[in-house]
């Protein structure tokens, strides 16, 4: 999707059609929607593998009325 944006917005400069602004920007929006909902972009499902560890260790040595802030 994203080389086929970039290949439309060049034939467009290249014929300076101003309409090449709208393409660009759709295309982009697009593309960043198509990643986002990818298995590839899921950092949800790949962070919960990481953290299950870290969440574990904080319940055993943090105090309960205690707030722990991860940044």
């Amino acid at each position: 999707m994203l080389l086929l944006t970039f290949a439309i917005t060049a034939i467009l400069i290249t014929c300076r059609n101003r309409q090449f602004i709208i393409i660009l920007f759709w295309g982009m929006y697009v593309s960043l929607m198509l990643l986002v909902n990818s298995f590839y972009c899921n950092g949800e499902i790949q962070s919960q593998k990481l953290i299950q560890p870290l969440v574990q260790m904080l319940r055993n040595k943090v105090p309960p009325h205690k707030v722990v802030l991860l940044i």
